[in-house]
């Protein structure tokens, strides 16, 4: 089980940085981006960066979970880095 975990907070942390390098590609954007373009974006940013620390706050609660807590806790953490997944689509698709 522990490497079963070990594994799978590897892999999320995968996903984590990936969706980092993304958002910071989107960030790169917004120097060239018309004032209320970029406003709108400004707001987005927020929203992507508070689940971007909510994805990683999870990923270390689940680190440091005992076996029980670990399905609660990987659930969780796998609904945060869906819904950050989700919401840099979203931005992509906008900006």
């Amino acid at each position: 089980m522990i490497e079963e975990k070990d594994l799978y907070q590897q892999k999320l942390e995968a996903q984590i940085n990936e969706l980092k390098a993304e958002i910071d590609k989107l960030n790169a954007k917004l120097e060239n981006m018309e004032a209320d373009t970029k406003l709108e974006y400004q707001k987005e940013r927020h929203n992507l960066q508070q689940q971007l620390d909510k994805a990683q706050e999870r990923v270390e609660r689940l680190k440091t979970s005992g076996t029980e807590a670990w399905e609660e806790i990987r659930q969780g953490t796998e609904k945060a880095v869906k819904e950050l997944s989700q919401s840099l689509e979203n931005a992509r698709s906008k900006f």
